[in-house]
């Protein structure tokens, strides 16, 4: 698989994403992008924080999320479970990691948002 594209015109997988659909040339997985909607709630808040990206590639990703909500769950699935090991990797216990990634979860949940970005 070299770059496969797909029904979004700024989203591809590629051998280097391990098949992880990332927004084309630039290389930022649609699972990031999510993650930052669910820490900022704007586009635009995301925007800032990858300013390499159009404000049409954030809403091609979040518009390919919202076609393939499932796989790209499965990948922050993943990514959260490779946390957990390198966690552990570094002394933590099982338990540590679990509440951890338990608060992570339960910030999201809350509507958690980072203080806002300094100008």
């Amino acid at each position: 698989m070299s770059v496969v594209p797909t029904e979004h015109p700024h989203i591809v997988r590629s051998a280097a994403s391990r098949g992880e659909p990332v927004v084309a040339g630039a290389g930022i997985s649609v699972r990031a992008i999510v993650e930052l909607m669910r820490l900022y709630a704007d586009p635009v808040r995301v925007g800032e924080a990858l300013p390499d990206l159009s404000l049409g590639q954030i809403y091609d990703a979040l518009s390919y999320y919202h076609d393939h909500q499932e796989e790209v769950e499965g990948w922050i699935t993943r990514n959260e479970e490779k946390a957990n090991w390198l966690i552990l990797g570094r002394g933590a216990t099982a338990a540590d990691a679990e509440r951890m990634i338990a608060r992570v979860r339960t910030a999201r949940r809350d509507g958690w948002r980072p203080p806002p970005a300094s100008e």
